[in-house]
């Protein structure tokens, strides 16, 4: 499975994209009138798009109103690429042990 991140600088506001991309190593590309994919996407400030493998849209999901600190947003994002990606989505290890019920079944009970 192979995908690449990146973020898209709104047309216009170039000039703080030398504060953005310090001490940051996620390649960051600037819009520009001739492609205007901030406008052509339909892109809301903070937003997720993953694109598939013919770079079409194949999800999106906002930071603002779905921050990453909320577990279950982290695994719709991550569920996003993985679906994307081909692969199924492992849950993440929260280190908070879950009752499965398996000492029951292991005892015979």
């Amino acid at each position: 499975m192979e995908f690449q991140f990146l973020a898209i600088n709104e047309l216009g506001h170039s000039s703080g994209i030398d504060t953005a991309v310090e001490n940051v190593s996620l390649p960051l590309l600037q819009d520009d009138s001739t492609q205007e994919v901030w406008s052509n996407w339909g892109v809301t400030y903070r937003d997720v798009i993953i694109l598939d493998s013919e770079n079409k849209i194949s999800g999106v999901l906002n930071l603002t109103t779905n921050p990453l600190a909320d577990e279950a947003n982290w695994n719709q994002l991550k569920d996003l690429v993985l679906s994307t990606a081909g692969e199924v989505a492992a849950p993440v290890d929260t280190g908070i042990a879950e009752d499965t019920g398996s000492e029951e079944a292991d005892s015979g009970s």
